[in-house]
């Protein structure tokens, strides 16, 4: 909306703006002008100053505990995390063989994380013949892992073929999925 006031008038409204903010103690000098102040609305009585900044300072006080009540909530959430995590690590470092290890982390995962599936796997291009062949997966699969699982742990939807890869036969059952890569020597998991 453009403003239709004459020029001398914004000009004198942006001389007192610049005032005020070079001279931040005048309404402390005068508080009698500031009790005066009154913000006109578009319906009903005018309100004063005060009041307007006041109703301010508590819409963003209410908007500041809001903040607040979603990071403690966040902070509570990933405490409880970090306390399953160190659960899971402890019970997998106490595990008397790999294959035990691997047998608890992938209860605790479905248990602690309250996951339908949770599955562990190794790779490896040797044969591995310590480790349960229920945790290593086919050729074709842990080809296909080696190749995502590379970095930084993912999660989200594997294009169809390398779900069904990794997968099998519970491809149509698993909608997402989280990789978690872990590497120690010649092994991959």
């Amino acid at each position: 909306m453009p403003d239709k006031r004459k020029p001398n008038a914004r000009a004198q409204e942006r001389e007192v703006i610049e005032y005020l903010r070079h001279n931040p103690y005048f309404f402390v000098k005068h508080m009698d002008v500031l009790a005066q102040m009154e913000i006109p609305r578009v319906q009903g009585s005018p309100i004063p100053l005060v009041e307007r900044r006041l109703d301010q300072l508590r819409e963003r006080a209410d908007a500041l505990a809001t903040r607040q009540q979603s990071l403690e909530a966040i902070a509570l959430v990933n405490e409880r995390t970090q306390i399953r995590m160190h659960k899971i690590t402890l019970e997998a470092l106490a595990a008397r063989d790999v294959n035990a290890a691997l047998t608890r982390l992938a209860e605790s995962l479905a248990q602690d994380f309250e996951l339908e599936q949770a599955r562990v796997y190794l790779f490896t291009d040797e044969l591995q013949t310590h480790i349960d062949p229920a945790f290593v997966l086919d050729r074709k699969a842990a080809k296909t892992l080696k190749n995502i699982a590379v970095g930084d742990p993912m999660c989200g939807i594997l294009r169809p073929a390398q779900h069904v890869s990794v997968f099998g036969e519970y491809a149509l059952a698993v909608a997402s999925h989280v990789l978690i890569p872990l590497r120690r020597d010649s092994l991959h998991g």
